[in-house]
């Protein structure tokens, strides 16, 4: 083989190589933390919390609304509480404890299972907001056990887990196209495209009346 032939083959290898180097530090780079954290909310129209809240703690009926579920299971209570284990599309399956639960308001539900790809918590807050629109915050906190997952798996992943979740409960309530947001306040504000209403003119003021003039004094 000629030397130009081995010299271009070299140069294929080697921008091979950086291209190869180049991706797999891009997705280390974006690669979930061992501790993650993330928050994502949605703003239904027109339902109250307590109708959220119904629908959020029927486990038993979560495969009637949820699409990446493709099992549910009851298992025996720890410690008083409920305990579910779900079966994910994705073939992992995971055991939720109902850790705390302040009725129309607030859940908790965490991982119970040792020695699994990751462990943490759920934590779910429902507020109804103006309009007679009800709200749901879900604050992920996960503790990633597993390196395969960490390095297969980016934040952007995990919001979307969450907003399928958020998506297919406002599915169930009959509101497909909920307002998304990284918190309950962002849900809570007024869309962007929303244009304030515009405030009225102040009132004109009336023509000011000039003073009267004084008469001329008669000359000394």
């Amino acid at each position: 083989m000629k030397s130009g032939g081995r010299q271009r083959i070299l140069i294929a290898i080697l921008l091979l190589l950086a291209l190869v180097g180049g991706l797999g530090f891009w997705r280390w780079k974006a690669a979930i933390p061992i501790n993650h954290k993330i928050v994502r909310a949605a703003r239904y129209h027109g339902h109250t919390a307590d109708e959220l809240w119904k629908v959020a703690t029927d486990f038993g009926t979560a495969m009637e609304w949820r699409s990446d579920l493709k099992g549910m299971e009851a298992l025996p209570k720890v410690r008083g509480h409920e305990v579910w284990r779900e079966s994910w599309n994705d073939g992992r399956s995971v055991s939720l404890e109902t850790v705390e639960a302040i009725d129309g308001r607030r859940m908790v539900r965490c991982v119970v299972d040792q020695g699994g790809d990751f462990g943490g918590c759920w934590t779910f807050e429902i507020y109804d907001r103006d309009g007679g629109d009800c709200a749901i915050a879900i604050t992920e906190g996960l503790t990633i056990h597993s390196p395969w997952m960490r390095l297969t798996t980016t934040t952007n992943d995990r919001k979307a887990f969450l907003d399928t979740w958020l998506g297919a409960i406002g599915t169930k309530l009959g509101d497909p196209n909920p307002r998304f947001g990284d918190s309950m306040v962002e849900v809570s504000r007024p869309p962007k495209n929303e244009v304030a209403p515009a405030a009225e003119p102040p009132a004109e003021a009336p023509p000011a009346v000039p003073a009267a003039t004084p008469p001329p004094q008669p000359a000394q």
